[in-house]
Protein backbone atom coordinates (compact mmCIF):
# COMPACT_ATOMS: atom_id res chain seq x y z
CA UNK A 1 0.00 0.00 0.00
CA UNK A 2 2.75 2.35 0.90
CA UNK A 3 4.68 1.85 -2.20
CA UNK A 4 1.55 2.52 -4.04
CA UNK A 5 0.95 6.06 -2.13
CA UNK A 6 4.77 6.32 -3.35
CA UNK A 7 4.15 5.58 -6.62
CA UNK A 8 0.74 7.81 -7.52
CA UNK A 9 3.00 10.97 -5.56
CA UNK A 10 5.74 10.88 -7.84
CA UNK A 11 3.38 10.44 -10.69
CA UNK A 12 1.69 13.39 -9.58
CA UNK A 13 4.25 15.59 -8.63
CA UNK A 14 6.68 14.80 -11.87
CA UNK A 15 4.51 16.40 -14.90
CA UNK A 16 3.76 14.26 -17.67
CA UNK A 17 6.24 13.60 -20.38
CA UNK A 18 2.57 13.92 -22.98
CA UNK A 19 1.31 17.33 -21.40
CA UNK A 20 0.09 19.69 -23.29
CA UNK A 21 2.86 22.28 -25.33
CA UNK A 22 2.02 25.59 -24.30
CA UNK A 23 2.63 27.63 -27.83
CA UNK A 24 2.57 30.72 -25.58
CA UNK A 25 3.36 33.62 -28.64
CA UNK A 26 3.46 33.55 -32.67
CA UNK A 27 4.32 36.62 -34.32
CA UNK A 28 4.48 37.02 -37.83
CA UNK A 29 7.21 39.62 -39.50
CA UNK A 30 8.34 40.20 -42.94
CA UNK A 31 12.36 39.78 -43.16
CA UNK A 32 15.09 41.12 -45.56
CA UNK A 33 17.83 39.35 -46.75
CA UNK A 34 20.17 41.56 -44.70
CA UNK A 35 18.58 41.24 -41.36
CA UNK A 36 19.93 37.82 -40.96
CA UNK A 37 23.56 38.63 -41.46
CA UNK A 38 26.14 38.68 -38.82
CA UNK A 39 29.47 39.40 -38.47
CA UNK A 40 30.46 35.88 -38.21
CA UNK A 41 29.13 35.08 -41.61
CA UNK A 42 31.04 37.08 -43.20
CA UNK A 43 34.21 34.64 -41.77
CA UNK A 44 32.62 31.37 -41.69
CA UNK A 45 30.45 31.92 -45.24
CA UNK A 46 27.96 29.95 -42.49
CA UNK A 47 24.76 31.64 -41.32
CA UNK A 48 24.39 32.07 -37.17
CA UNK A 49 21.29 31.08 -36.02
CA UNK A 50 22.13 32.05 -32.30
CA UNK A 51 19.31 30.51 -30.19
CA UNK A 52 16.95 30.63 -32.97
CA UNK A 53 15.81 27.48 -34.61
CA UNK A 54 15.05 28.63 -38.59
CA UNK A 55 13.64 26.85 -41.36
CA UNK A 56 12.65 27.96 -44.71
CA UNK A 57 10.20 26.91 -47.72
CA UNK A 58 13.06 27.85 -49.55
CA UNK A 59 16.73 27.42 -47.85
CA UNK A 60 18.62 29.34 -50.53
CA UNK A 61 16.35 32.29 -49.91
CA UNK A 62 15.83 34.83 -46.47
CA UNK A 63 13.58 37.67 -47.94
CA UNK A 64 10.14 36.92 -46.61
CA UNK A 65 7.11 36.65 -44.14
CA UNK A 66 8.53 34.80 -40.85
CA UNK A 67 5.94 33.10 -38.30
CA UNK A 68 7.91 33.30 -34.97
CA UNK A 69 6.73 30.94 -32.14
CA UNK A 70 7.85 30.89 -28.71
CA UNK A 71 7.40 28.27 -26.21
CA UNK A 72 7.92 29.01 -22.34
CA UNK A 73 9.75 25.45 -21.72
CA UNK A 74 12.04 25.93 -24.54
CA UNK A 75 11.89 24.16 -28.46
CA UNK A 76 13.80 21.51 -26.54
CA UNK A 77 10.23 19.87 -24.92
CA UNK A 78 8.92 18.94 -28.36
CA UNK A 79 8.76 15.78 -29.11
CA UNK A 80 11.15 13.68 -31.85
CA UNK A 81 10.07 14.60 -35.47
CA UNK A 82 7.87 17.43 -34.31
CA UNK A 83 5.94 18.94 -37.47
CA UNK A 84 4.43 22.61 -37.83
CA UNK A 85 2.04 23.01 -40.06
CA UNK A 86 1.54 27.04 -40.97
CA UNK A 87 -1.72 27.81 -43.01
CA UNK A 88 -2.42 30.99 -44.46
CA UNK A 89 -5.05 32.97 -46.19
CA UNK A 90 -4.01 35.95 -48.69
CA UNK A 91 -5.57 38.15 -51.08
CA UNK A 92 -4.12 37.55 -53.90
CA UNK A 93 -5.36 32.86 -54.18
CA UNK A 94 -8.72 31.68 -53.08
CA UNK A 95 -8.62 29.65 -50.34
CA UNK A 96 -5.99 28.03 -47.80
CA UNK A 97 -2.46 27.49 -48.15
CA UNK A 98 -0.39 25.28 -46.21
CA UNK A 99 2.85 24.41 -45.43
CA UNK A 100 4.83 21.90 -43.29
CA UNK A 101 8.10 22.39 -42.09
CA UNK A 102 10.04 19.52 -40.08
CA UNK A 103 11.21 20.84 -36.32
CA UNK A 104 15.28 19.54 -36.50
CA UNK A 105 15.30 17.15 -33.25
CA UNK A 106 19.30 19.07 -33.36
CA UNK A 107 18.12 22.17 -31.98
CA UNK A 108 18.84 25.06 -29.48
CA UNK A 109 17.14 24.15 -25.76
CA UNK A 110 16.28 27.65 -25.37
CA UNK A 111 15.17 30.52 -27.88
CA UNK A 112 12.40 30.73 -30.63
CA UNK A 113 11.30 28.75 -33.98
CA UNK A 114 11.37 31.05 -36.67
CA UNK A 115 9.79 29.51 -39.73
CA UNK A 116 10.54 31.35 -43.29
CA UNK A 117 8.11 31.33 -46.16
CA UNK A 118 10.54 32.62 -48.46
CA UNK A 119 9.10 32.11 -52.20
CA UNK A 120 9.35 35.35 -53.99
CA UNK A 121 6.12 36.21 -53.82
CA UNK A 122 6.62 36.73 -50.14
CA UNK A 123 9.48 39.24 -50.30
CA UNK A 124 6.89 41.62 -51.61
CA UNK A 125 5.91 44.11 -49.13
CA UNK A 126 2.51 44.39 -50.80
CA UNK A 127 1.58 40.97 -50.00
CA UNK A 128 -0.75 40.82 -46.96
CA UNK A 129 -1.22 37.56 -44.79
CA UNK A 130 -5.22 37.99 -43.56
CA UNK A 131 -5.61 35.16 -41.06
CA UNK A 132 -3.35 32.38 -40.58
CA UNK A 133 -2.99 29.19 -37.88
CA UNK A 134 -0.11 27.63 -36.47
CA UNK A 135 -0.34 24.13 -35.25
CA UNK A 136 2.11 21.62 -33.63
CA UNK A 137 2.13 17.71 -34.81
CA UNK A 138 3.59 14.84 -32.80
CA UNK A 139 5.33 12.24 -35.40
CA UNK A 140 1.43 10.71 -35.46
CA UNK A 141 -0.22 13.95 -36.75
CA UNK A 142 -1.91 14.62 -33.22
CA UNK A 143 -2.24 18.31 -32.38
CA UNK A 144 -0.09 19.19 -29.69
CA UNK A 145 -0.67 22.65 -29.13
CA UNK A 146 -1.85 25.33 -31.86
CA UNK A 147 -2.08 29.38 -32.18
CA UNK A 148 -4.33 31.39 -35.01
CA UNK A 149 -5.21 34.75 -35.83
CA UNK A 150 -8.28 36.99 -34.68
CA UNK A 151 -9.55 36.21 -38.25
CA UNK A 152 -9.11 32.46 -38.61
CA UNK A 153 -12.20 30.86 -39.37
CA UNK A 154 -14.14 34.55 -39.62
Amino acid sequence: MRLRVSLLAVLLAVPSLFAGIDLQRVDVLRKQEGDFKRISEYFTGKENTGRRLISRTQDDRRAGIYFTLTLPGGIKQLPARTKVRVEIVTPEKAGTEVFVFNVSDNRPTLGEIWLGLTEPRFANKDLAITAWRVVLLDDKNEILAEKKSYLWGE
